[in-house]
C-alpha cells in the first residue's frame, strides 16, 4: 500500500530523500495521515519506531517557514487520531507533537485531556509550550476540575508560563496540601511571582526552618525573591533576602545564607559594607562566595577599603582577597598584590 511503501523508506538516507518523504506524507492529506498514525499499536505488540520517526519528522517539517497549511493539517490529524487510539503511551506520544505544531488551534483538543491522570502531563506541557492567553486560560480552567497527578501537572505548567491569574487558585490548594503538592505549588507560586504570594512563601520557608527539605520551600522563596527582583521591585526583594539572611547565620545553613547574600547584593544600592564583612567571614565557604559576588562591584572608589581589609586579615583570608582582587581591573589592587608578594618573597 501507499502508506506501507512510504514507511519502508524511513528513516531517510539523506536530506533530499527526507524532504521527498515529507512531501509524500503531505500528499496523503489529513485523512491519509490519520490512517498512517492509527497504525500505532500497544507497546509489545509491534514495533512503532517507524511510525513514531515519521510523525516526529513531519511535525518538525510542518513547522518550517512556508508550511503553515501542513502545520494545520497535522494539528487536525493529531486531534482526530487521539480519539481513535486507545493505548495511553501512544496517545502521550501524539500529544507531545503539539509541543512543535501547537498553536491556539490545538488548545481545545489538548484541554480535553487535563483531567486524565496519565495524559494531563503531556497535555499541560504542550499548552505551556503554546503559551498564549487562550492556552493559559484553558490550563487554569482545567485546574478547578482536575485531581491527583493531573492537578499537579497543571499546577506546574501554570508556574512554567508564569500566569498571574492562577496565583490565588494555587494558594487555595496549599491550604490542605500534602508534601508533594506543596512542593509543586510553591514552585509555581515562586515563578508566577505575584506580590500577594509573599506571605505564603515566607511562612512555608519559616516552617521548613530555612533548610533544604522535601517541599523545597526555602528554594522556592529565594526563586520568588529573584523573580520579584527581575520584575524591578528591589525593595521587596531586599526585604525577603534580608529576612532569610538574618535567620540562616549558622554553619548548617551556609548554602541558604550564601544564596540570600547573593540576592541582597543585587537588590540593594549600597552593598560594599555587607560585602566587606562577608568577604572576611571566618566561614571559608561563605567568604569565598561573597568575594566572588564582590568582583563586579570593586572599582577605583572602593579598592582602598578592600586593601585595608586584606592587610588586617589572617593569611587564609588574605589569600582569598588577593585572588579576588586579581580579577578586577583596578590598578591600585594590582599594586597592593605586588606589595604583598614582595613581602612574602623578599629575595
Amino acid at each position: 500500500t501507499r502508506i506501507a511503501d512510504l514507511l519502508a523508506q524511513m528513516p531517510a538516507k539523506d536530506a533530499k530523500l527526507l524532504k521527498s518523504n515529507m512531501q509524500d506524507i503531505a500528499n496523503l492529506g489529513e485523512d491519509g495521515y490519520v490512517q498512517l498514525i492509527s497504525g500505532l499499536t500497544a507497546p509489545g505488540k509491534a514495533n512503532n519506531s517507524l511510525i513514531e520517526y515519521t510523525v516526529g519528522g513531519f511535525s518538525a517539517y510542518a513547522t518550517q517557514t512556508g508550511q503553515e497549511s501542513l502545520r494545520k493539517m497535522s494539528v487536525n490529524a493529531y486531534c482526530k487520531v487521539l480519539q481513535q487510539l486507545t493505548d495511553p503511551q501512544n496517545k502521550a506520544f501524539i500529544i507531545s507533537q503539539f509541543d512543535l505544531v501547537g498553536k491556539d488551534d490545538a488548545v481545545n483538543c489538548l484541554g480535553a485531556y487535563l483531567n486524565d491522570n496519565v495524559l494531563a502531563d503531556p497535555a499541560a506541557r504542550a499548552l505551556a509550550k503554546i503559551n498564549t492567553s487562550t492556552s493559559k486560560a484553558v490550563l487554569l480552567n482545567g485546574l478547578g476540575k482536575a485531581s491527583g497527578q493531573a492537578r499537579l501537572s497543571i499546577i506546574e505548567a501554570l508556574g512554567d508560563v508564569r500566569y498571574p491569574q492562577a496565583a490565588q487558585a494555587i494558594q487555595s490548594i496549599l491550604a490542605n496540601a500534602d508534601a508533594r503538592t506543596t512542593k509543586i505549588a510553591l514552585y509555581s507560586l515562586a515563578y508566577i511571582a505575584d506580590p500577594a504570594s509573599e506571605n505564603v512563601l515566607a511562612t512555608a520557608a519559616e516552617k521548613a526552618g530555612y533548610k533544604y527539605e522535601n517541599t523545597n520551600a526555602v528554594s522556592s522563596y529565594l526563586i520568588y525573591a529573584n523573580e520579584i527582583l527581575r520584575k524591578g521591585d528591589k525593595a521587596l526583594a531586599a526585604k525577603m533576602a534580608q529576612n532569610v539572611w538574618d535567620k540562616t547565620n549558622t554553619g548548617e545553613l551556609t548554602d541558604v545564607h550564601t544564596a540570600a547574600l547573593k540576592l541582597l547584593v543585587q537588590a540593594v544600592s549600597d552593598n560594599q559594607s555587607m560585602l566587606l564583612t562577608a568577604g572576611t567571614d571566618p566561614n571559608s565557604q561563605y567568604r569565598r562566595a561573597a568575594l566572588k559576588f564582590a568582583i563586579p562591584y570593586v572599582n577605583a572608589g572602593n579598592t582602598s577599603a578592600w586593601i585595608k581589609a586584606m592587610n588586617k586579615a589572617n593569611d587564609e583570608t588574605k589569600a582569598d582577597i588577593i585572588y579576588m582582587l586579581g580579577q578586577v581591573p583596578a590598578p591600585e589592587a594590582l599594586n597592593a598584590i605586588v606589595k604583598q608578594y614582595k613581602q612574602q618573597n623578599p629575595n
